[in-house]
C-alpha cells in the first residue's frame, strides 16, 4: 500500500496464469492522476461448484458477489482483549519494595535525604523571605508575611502549599531576609552538591519569580522557560526524583520480563513528567512486543516530545485533552494494560476516570508526593505541570 484512494480509483489487471477452474492475476490500483496507491500480486480467483453461468445467470463464470468487511487497523487489533496475563500487584510488590530499599540505602541517596533536602528547603524559604522583604522596601505592605499573602485567594490557590510549608519551616528556623542572601546560599550549594544542579537551578529560577508574589499569583513559569534540559535532568536523573522514577522503571521492567509469548504490553503514559520517563523506559521495552503511548496535553510539548523520542520505535507521542481523555483516536477506554499517571493529567482526569482506560486486569501507577516540603511546593506552584501536589 503506497497511499490513500481518492474519489477516483483506477485498476489495471494483468492475467498471469489461467487453469480450468482458476485465474491468477496481478492488480495495480491508481488514483485519478495515475499515481500508484496499491499493488496486489498473485490474486487467485477460483471457480467453485455451483457457480458460473448456469448458476448465476450472468453469462460469465468468473463473476461473484463480494461482501467487504473492514478489518481493524493493525495497531488496534488487540484492544478488545483483557490484561489478565499481568501479574497481580501483591506478587509484584515484594520485588519492587526490595529494589527500592536497596536503591535508597546507597550512600548518595541516603546523604541527599539527610543533608541536602533540608538545605533545599532553607533555600526556597530564603527566596520567599527575600521576596517579602523586597515588597516592604519598595513601599508595599509593611506587614507582608506568608499569612498575609495567603489572604489573596488567587495566591492561596497557586502557592498555598508552599506558603504553609514555609510557615512550618520558619517555626524551627530563622530566615535571613537580607538582599542576595538566597543567591549566596545557592552558590554555596552548587559548589558543594554539583549532582543537584537541576534541583538547584529550578529552585533559583522559580524563587526569583517570587518577587511579585505579594501582589499577584500570575507567576506560573513555563517548563520550557525554566530550561528543558534542567527539567529533563531533574525528572529523569536528579537525586530528588530518582526513587520515584526508579520504582516506575522497575515496574515496567518486571512486566516486560514476565510478558507471555504472543502478548503485546500496552502502556499509556499520562503526565508523568514530560518525556523524561518515556526516554528512561525506552531501552527496557521490547519494541516488537510493546505499544507505548506518551500522551501530551499541549501542541508545543507534543512537537518537542516527538523530536526527543523519535529514535524509539516502541513509543508513540499523541495529543490528549485533560478534560476528555478519551476524545483521542488512540486513547480509548479499556485499551491499556498499564497506565502511568502524574501531575500533568489535570483537568477532569480523576483516578476513577483514568481507570476506565485500563483493560480488565490492568494496572494503574500514580505518581504522587506523600508530604509537603518548601522547595518541592515552590516548584509545584511555579511549574504546576511538572510535579504533583502532596
Amino acid at each position: 500500500v503506497h497511499g490513500r484512494p481518492g474519489p477516483v480509483c483506477l485498476a489495471h489487471v494483468r492475467e498471469v496464469a489461467r487453469g480450468t477452474r482458476q485465474v491468477r492475476a496481478d492488480l495495480t490500483l491508481a488514483d485519478g492522476e495515475g499515481n500508484v496507491i496499491a499493488e496486489i500480486t498473485g490474486l487467485v480467483c477460483r471457480l467453485y461448484k455451483g457457480t458460473g453461468a448456469g448458476a448465476s445467470g450472468s453469462g460469465h463464470p468468473w463473476l461473484f458477489d463480494r461482501l467487504w468487511v473492514a478489518a481493524p487497523r493493525i495497531g488496534e487489533r488487540r484492544l478488545a482483549r483483557d490484561a489478565g496475563f499481568l501479574p497481580a500487584p501483591p506478587s509484584l510488590a515484594p520485588g519492587l519494595r526490595a529494589r527500592h530499599k536497596a536503591r535508597m540505602a546507597q550512600p548518595e541517596h541516603a546523604g541527599f535525604a539527610e543533608k541536602v533536602w533540608p538545605a533545599l528547603d532553607d533555600l526556597a524559604v530564603a527566596y520567599l523571605a527575600e521576596a517579602l522583604d523586597g515588597a516592604v522596601s519598595e513601599g508595599g505592605d509593611a506587614t507582608a508575611t506568608p499569612v498575609s499573602v495567603l489572604k489573596n485567594p488567587e495566591i492561596e490557590a497557586q502557592y498555598g502549599d508552599f506558603l504553609m510549608s514555609s510557615l512550618d519551616h520558619l517555626a524551627g528556623h530563622a530566615a535571613d531576609a537580607r538582599r542576595d542572601v538566597a543567591d549566596a546560599r545557592w552558590r554555596g550549594l552548587v559548589a558543594a552538591h554539583p549532582e543537584c544542579h537541576a534541583e538547584l537551578g529550578l529552585i533559583r529560577r522559580c524563587g526569583r519569580e517570587l518577587s511579585g508574589l505579594p501582589r499577584s499569583a500570575s507567576l506560573v513559569v513555563e517548563a520550557g522557560s525554566a530550561g528543558s534540559v534542567l527539567v529533563d535532568h531533574f525528572l529523569a536523573d536528579g537525586p530528588a526524583m530518582a526513587p520515584a522514577m526508579g520504582v516506575l522503571a522497575d515496574l515496567v521492567e518486571q512486566l516486560a520480563a514476565r510478558l507471555p509469548e504472543g502478548e503485546v504490553l500496552r502502556i499509556l503514559d499520562l503526565g508523568t513528567g514530560g518525556w523524561a520517563l518515556a526516554r528512561k523506559l525506552a531501552p527496557m521495552l521490547p519494541a516488537a512486543r510493546c505499544a507505548y503511548v506518551h500522551a501530551v496535553p499541549s501542541a508545543e510539548a507534543l512537537a518537542e516530545a516527538r523530536e526527543r523520542l523519535k529514535a524509539y520505535p516502541a513509543i508513540r507521542c499523541e495529543p490528549f485533552d485533560p478534560d476528555d481523555i478519551t476524545a483521542s483516536e488512540v486513547i480509548e477506554a479499556g485499551a491499556f494494560d498499564l497506565v502511568l499517571a502524574g501531575a500533568g493529567v489535570g483537568g477532569a482526569a480523576s483516578p476513577d476516570r483514568i481507570r476506565e482506560l485500563l483493560a480488565p486486569g490492568g494496572l494503574l501507577a500514580l505518581l504522587a508526593r506523600a508530604a509537603s516540603s518548601p522547595w518541592l511546593d515552590l516548584l509545584s506552584g511555579a511549574l504546576p505541570d511538572l510535579l504533583p501536589a502532596p
